[in-house]
């Protein structure tokens, strides 16, 4: 038998434990009024203002054999270890058994064509052709061109290529050397919209406004439906100030019928203003190169080729890919507010043909 004990009541008792409710009433009413203190991003190096560091700074610049080189050899090789690459950048939530938290992977670009010769080659056209298909229509796609890229396991030892950045952590000169080179030279590339979103919100101020580069594939399904029709795009890429090249891969996922086809930039009309919606979102970047490709995607052309559709009239050619592609470019480089291109597209793809035809002698 339990025996339960009973405190007495008394006036100064029934006092107290009022005080003690209120003031557990007031707290709650300040924690849901006020929002949650704001977690600061760490620098990953910050100035020192301690004289011991300093003096081993000092020391290290006139000791170590690579910081005593001259600074033109020194950008070089930092730029031969970390920069000039394009990284594929994948956000991993791939459920395991294991706890882990998800994790942002990264590998380097393994294809053999870069995005300079695939851009070169959308211009004039592919030469190697698949079977059953003609070179009137084809154009490869960014998904078959970085097939062996993507690595989707967790294993480190994956055959995927990982960027070493150990540099960085040899001392705080060679940090601030080869941290800017990192950012401003490397292509980041993202194949989802969540993991373009992760990245860049898990990155620092002083990242952001060095990120430099980026490489976008981006599926169209049907009448200008993608994933990265997102409202959270604009505020996103207002994040990037120091964003100066974007490189885009418009994977075409609709087959060709009279519902749903590409827009035609010599006609115009609000059907391309809807296709070309999420596009107004890129105008507010500083750009000062864009290069678009417009290509039919991997899944679409299996399913053309299954059912002997790869030779339908309607299918768009790649010179209408192109033209739609150069439409795009002047869009992205243009002024906000600015629709009339006409001319600028007319002269551009004039000098494409002509330099076409030079090459064709």
């Amino acid at each position: 038998m339990v025996y339960k004990r009973y405190v007495p009541y008394s006036p100064e008792l029934e006092k107290e434990f009022e005080a003690v409710l209120a003031a557990s009433l007031r707290s709650l009413k300040r924690s849901a009024s006020s929002p949650p203190p704001r977690i600061r991003k760490k620098l990953a190096v910050t100035q020192t203002r301690d004289p011991a560091i300093k003096t081993l700074v000092k020391a290290n610049g006139r000791n170590s054999p690579l910081l005593k080189l001259p600074e033109e050899l020194r950008i070089k090789i930092f730029r031969d270890v970390l920069g000039d690459q394009l990284i594929h950048v994948k956000y991993d939530k791939s459920i395991t058994y294991v706890k882990e938290p998800p994790r942002i992977s990264h590998s380097v670009c393994s294809a053999d064509t870069t995005e300079h010769a695939a851009y070169r080659k959308s211009m004039y056209g592919s030469s190697k052709v698949p079977h059953g298909d003609d070179s009137n229509h084809y154009s490869e796609s960014c998904e078959k061109r970085h097939s062996s890229c993507y690595s989707t396991s967790r294993d480190e030892d994956q055959t995927g290529k990982k960027l070493s950045l150990s540099l960085l952590g040899v001392s705080r000169q060679t940090y601030e050397e080869a941290h800017d080179i990192f950012w401003a030279t490397n292509t980041f590339s993202f194949h989802t919209p969540s993991d373009f979103k992760e990245f860049v919100s898990a990155r620092n101020f002083v990242q952001r406004k060095k990120l430099a580069k980026l490489h976008l594939q981006i599926t169209w399904r049907s009448s200008g439906i993608t994933d990265w029709n997102r409202p959270w795009l604009k505020r996103l890429m207002g994040n990037l100030p120091g964003l100066r090249t974007l490189d885009l891969c418009l994977e075409v996922a609709f087959p060709p019928n009279p519902d749903s086809q590409l827009p035609s930039p010599t006609v115009g009309g609000p059907d391309l203003d809807c296709w070309l919606a999420m596009f107004l979102n890129f105008q507010q970047l500083p750009l000062r190169q864009a290069r678009v490709i417009v290509a039919e995607s991997r899944s679409l052309h299996r399913y053309l080729s299954k059912r002997k559709l790869l030779q339908d009239d309607r299918r768009s050619t790649w010179i209408g890919k192109r033209e739609l592609a150069c439409y795009l470019e002047a869009r992205l480089l243009s002024e906000p507010g600015v629709t009339d291109l006409s001319a600028q597209v007319a002269r551009k793809l004039e000098a494409e043909r002509l330099e076409r035809e030079a090459r064709m002698m």
